[in-house]
């Protein structure tokens, strides 16, 4: 890096031309490419932030989403073990199999903020 803060790389060749021994130095600025390399490195740690971030709400809201969920689930089902009217019980029915749909695409939004944030464990069976 020279004074003005620009780094230079330095090449240096030694051989024989003419029957004499000569030495080729050159010197290139290579300022822009460090700047350059600098700032990559950056985005790549706001993006890398970002990622978690995003993971983070995922499973945040999956989790606030999964708990009332749960609740409707299982009022439902007790309205299953009811006697209830035929059009009443299919609609518990349509109810209970709809929320069970949404249960299970939360669970995975969930896991797939797991895997991206590498906290998923699979157990053997």
């Amino acid at each position: 890096m020279t004074s003005n803060n620009n780094n230079l790389q330095i090449s240096f060749v030694h051989s024989r031309y003419r029957n004499e021994d000569v030495a080729i130095c050159v010197l290139v600025d290579v300022s822009a490419r460090v700047k350059m390399e600098e700032s990559l490195q950056e985005m790549a740690a706001a993006a890398e932030q970002a990622s978690q971030s995003k993971s983070m709400f995922l499973a945040t809201v999956s989790h606030e989403l999964r708990t009332p969920l749960y609740g409707i689930i299982g009022n439902l089902d007790l309205l299953q073990t009811k006697a209830l009217p035929q059009g009443v019980d299919r609609l518990v029915n349509a109810m209970n199999n709809s929320s069970g749909l949404l249960l299970k695409i939360i669970s995975d939004i969930l896991d797939f903020s797991k895997i991206e944030s590498e906290q998923l464990k699979i157990e053997p069976p």
